[in-house]
């Protein structure tokens, strides 16, 4: 089935084969609308990400306020804190592979 749909030339768009459990068929146009909307959330919650990892004062230390000066070279990141971390690095590497995508979609 994914051999004919494959072998056939469309006229203005490439065929992307996304393969896993729900194998599906996806045009290139497609992704190529849908990807300006999800980079500009992945851009919005990696900032938001970024400012509240910020100090331990929440929302002041972010914007500013707060400096204790407590974090140096040795402070480990606990808790909340350390999932903020990494959640922050999965929306970088997730704006960074959407940005690539988006070079070879248009």
């Amino acid at each position: 089935m994914y051999k004919n749909i494959l072998s056939r030339k469309s006229q203005r768009s490439t065929v992307l084969v996304i393969c896993g459990r729900f194998g599906r068929i996806v045009p290139m146009t497609v992704l190529a609308n849908i990807l300006p909307w999800i980079q500009i959330i992945l851009s919005i919650l990696l900032i938001i990400g970024i400012l509240f990892q910020n100090g331990g004062a929440g929302l002041e230390g972010a914007l500013g306020g707060g400096d204790t000066g407590t974090e140096g070279p040795g402070h480990t990141r606990r808790g909340a804190e350390r999932g903020l971390f990494r959640l922050t690095i999965i929306f970088a590497v997730l704006f960074t592979i959407s940005a690539i995508a988006s070079l070879f979609i248009r």
